[in-house]
């Protein structure tokens, strides 16, 4: 057996997808493969237009064999933790040998030279005095790796490589290049970006998808928790940007007035967006400093060849196997992560008027 791993969103799942995963197989020889996919809020801080079962029982009829969730506290979080919390998992999951990932840099040693730049001694001193220039985070690592984590695949891949040889995992990386432009909004090319998919749903150009939720469906409770909440623990919240968004919150009555009321180089859309849903969840800066190193199993979506796979993780990892929510009494800090799992699906599940997370069950395909 050897397992092929995707870390994914599929938002929504698209034939670029299907194509990555299609290639995926066949250049690395794999006979099973492990998907892992953000829940219900995915890393550009929105919620997914498609909920997670949905999406996972895609990915099942697509190809894949398992779909695990990546739990919110990593999957609503920057790149470098996104890609941090999910090596850990596939790592301890004891089932990988081959991480594939998109990029748009054909070149799998560059992405692994900048991987390792960010791994030297002098890293961290190195972005911290580009920052006090004005920089936000993501463009102080941009300069210091000369433009090479410019592309948005490739800010993912460089973050992939190097929390793989941060833990001297035993993962094979494949890289497959990227067909289309993630930023294309048109649906004319034959791999139209998951951003034209978004755009033409909300422009009302598709009805592919039968309930589909945007980020401004979370407008009421997000003012909500700005207005009335304290803001200043929440995770992110620093430089007084707290304060900047509580006046904002005052005195403006749409996300996307509150969003170019405070948005700044050092807080761009993405970060914004991130923090009002952490806001919105309740995460706070002691959360993200003591779970992150949290692992647990937790399946959408398989078929046979993934209750192979599941019976694997579960013999190796009995404690951090989570089949369902009422099964689950375990260790704390998994339970305080998979309370941020719980109530964030149950807000969207809420805006879709449906059943709630923990009546959920994953769903086997034949």
């Amino acid at each position: 057996m050897k397992t092929l791993a995707i870390i994914a969103e599929y938002n929504p799942l698209h034939e670029g997808h299907r194509y990555h995963l299609e290639q995926s197989l066949r250049q690395g020889g794999a006979s099973h493969s492990l998907i892992l996919m953000s829940g219900n809020f995915v890393q550009r801080g929105e919620p997914a237009i498609e909920d997670k079962f949905s999406r996972a029982e895609q990915a099942i009829r697509m190809g894949a064999d398992l779909v695990l969730e990546l739990p919110y506290i990593y999957a609503q979080n920057s790149a470098e933790y996104f890609a941090e919390g999910a090596i850990r998992i596939l790592n301890d999951s004891g089932v990988v040998d081959v991480l594939s990932f998109g990029s748009e840099t054909a070149d799998l040693d560059a992405l692994k030279h900048s991987a390792k730049r960010l791994l030297e001694p002098d890293h961290a001193a190195e972005i911290k005095q580009l920052m006090s220039q004005g920089l936000s985070y993501a463009r102080a690592v941009e300069t210091r790796l000369g433009g090479a984590s410019r592309r948005p695949n490739d800010i993912l891949a460089i973050q992939y490589l190097r929390a793989l040889i941060k833990h001297d995992s035993p993962i094979e990386p494949l890289q497959i290049t990227r067909l289309g432009d993630y930023h294309d909004e048109s649906l004319r090319p034959a791999y139209p970006s998951a951003s034209a998919i978004r755009r033409a749903h909300r422009d009302g150009r598709l009805s592919r998808i039968s309930q589909p939720i945007f980020w401004e469906d979370l407008s009421d409770m997000i003012f909500s928790r700005l207005i009335t909440a304290e803001l200043s623990d929440i995770h992110g919240m620093q430089e007084g940007i707290e304060h900047a968004l509580k006046f904002a919150a005052l005195n403006r009555h749409s996300l996307s007035e509150l969003i170019e009321a405070t948005r700044t180089p050092r807080f761009g859309l993405a970060r914004l967006k991130r923090l009002l849903g952490h806001t919105l969840m309740g995460y706070t800066k002691k959360d993200q400093a003591e779970l992150q190193q949290v692992v647990y199993f937790r399946p959408l979506a398989f078929n046979d060849r993934g209750r192979e796979l599941l019976k694997q993780i579960k013999r190796q990892n009995p404690e951090n196997f989570i089949p369902t929510l009422a099964r689950y009494r375990g260790d704390p800090k998994i339970m305080r992560a998979l309370r941020f799992d719980i109530i964030s699906s149950n807000l969207y599940y809420h805006l879709q008027q449906s059943r709630p997370e923990q009546t959920r069950r994953p769903t086997y395909i034949t």
